[in-house]
């Protein structure tokens, strides 16, 4: 199993993430805030008081917002293969 940073001080099991994405368009941006509503406790906020850059979904139905480019992130998952 690797980890990969994701954001500060965060790492996140490769194996458990679904997919990333860039926190932009009106579909992403409203399944977070729908997320944030009905399930709190399934979304994790990793932007340590910054502006949300990327969202990570994982196989457990979870989510994470991250301050990273998606750029960023694409590179950091590109390296551990």
């Amino acid at each position: 199993m690797r980890d990969v940073k994701v954001a500060k001080d965060f790492y996140v099991p490769k194996d458990k993430v679904k997919y990333y994405t860039a926190y932009s368009g009106e579909f992403i941006i409203n399944d977070v805030r729908k997320m944030r509503k009905t399930e709190p406790g399934k979304v994790t906020n990793a932007t340590f008081g910054k502006k949300i850059m990327s969202v990570i979904y994982l196989t457990t139905g979870d989510l994470i917002i991250v301050n990273t480019s998606i750029d960023t992130l694409v590179s950091r998952f590109a390296e551990e293969e």
